[in-house]
């Protein structure tokens, strides 16, 4: 304060230059020392309590220095949340490929980091962000000059991603040429992507299409129901033909015995339909009622078996659901997205 009244009394007893400029630097000095230079202690020691629990956390995954001192460098637009860095595998691959840009001689060291991550495999609730995310073998069409071809994808890398080629001798695709990869995911959503031809060779008597990797993922659901996998113990009723007119006419539910009832599981679910396994086989477009228990309430919703999947020792049919309620409806909706939540953080605690 007295430096600041000494300032004052000089600005106000001279009009010399010399004296003014005076002023203005004892007051930008007392500006520095007082302000700036604890909040540049402050900072300093936030960004260093960052890095320090940056460096903890790689530890904890079991990287090395060199894997971690690399993850730092270029992860500067996601330090305010360590976990982004982590835990999400989108945030890793743009990391990774700020990586590569730069220097294409560390694709080994990304191996490495998306192994200890975790990031080798995308499950199938989350969605494909890049084709780096697309699991070996996985079938699909290869689309080119209007016209279709069997192909599955056969080995990738940090670079590329390889596709084969099924049932042809001779290649209709050049290098250079752009085509499109297109197929579909567990989670029923048709995924595309569209990259060049860098090199073709043959592998197996199959040709092996070199296409560089995309971070542009096309993806259509083809189901209008959001579907989650579970197991989860349920009963389907085949009603007789007295209990169906009176379901059909006045919506009056049945009251089986339980002995009446089919126990199976059922292996998805969305407010549409489920996908209902047993080991007793059932014929097609039968109307059936499925019983099942969600948020200890039990639901009985009429449908009917559209198509069966044989299996070894079992039968799985997918089932329609007709005349679901809203109150049915939104429950199904809600208990949907709780187990994709949970999904997702088990995911995210290395559970899956």
């Amino acid at each position: 304060m007295n430096t600041l009244q000494q300032a004052v009394n000089i600005w106000y007893s001279s009009s010399n230059t010399t004296n003014i400029i005076i002023v203005l630097w004892i007051l930008l000095t007392v500006i520095f020392l007082f302000f700036l230079i604890p909040y540049l202690i402050v900072e300093i020691k936030k960004r260093n309590k960052i890095k320090e629990d940056f460096f903890k956390k790689a530890k904890e995954y079991g990287l090395t220095e060199l894997e971690a001192e690399l993850l730092w460098k270029y992860s500067t637009d996601y330090r305010w949340n360590i976990s982004l860095v982590f835990n999400n595998k989108k945030v890793f691959e743009i990391i990774a490929s700020k990586i590569l840009k730069n220097d294409t001689s560390l694709a080994d060291i990304i191996t490495q980091l998306r192994h200890k991550l975790g990031f080798e495999k995308v499950p199938w609730f989350l969605p494909i962000s890049n084709t780096k995310d697309i699991e070996l073998y996985q079938s699909g069409k290869i689309l080119f000059n209007e016209r279709q071809y069997d192909a599955v994808v056969w080995d990738k890398d940090e670079k590329y991603i390889y596709l084969a080629l099924y049932n042809i001798s001779e290649s209709p695709i050049k290098i250079e040429d752009v085509i499109t990869f297109s197929f579909i995911t567990q989670d029923y959503v048709q995924t595309s992507f569209t990259s060049k031809v860098v090199g073709i060779s043959q592998d197996s008597g199959r040709i092996l299409y070199k296409v560089e990797h995309s971070d542009k993922v096309t993806r259509t659901p083809i189901r209008n129901a959001v579907r989650i996998e579970l197991s989860l113990k349920a009963h389907i009723y085949i009603p007789t033909s007295e209990e169906l007119e009176a379901y059909e006419k006045e919506k009056i539910l049945p009251e089986p015995e339980e002995d009446n009832l089919i126990e199976g599981v059922i292996k998805d679910l969305s407010i549409g339909g489920t996908r209902f396994c047993t080991s007793i086989s059932l014929p097609d477009l039968q109307k059936v009622f499925v019983k099942f228990r969600i948020y200890d309430k039990d639901l009985i919703i009429f449908g009917t078996i559209r198509n069966k999947f044989d299996a070894i020792d079992h039968f799985c049919y997918g089932i329609k659901f007709e005349n679901v309620t809203k109150e049915q409806e939104e429950g199904i909706r809600s208990y949907i997205i709780e187990q994709q939540r949970l999904l997702v953080k088990s995911y995210k605690l290395g559970e899956l």
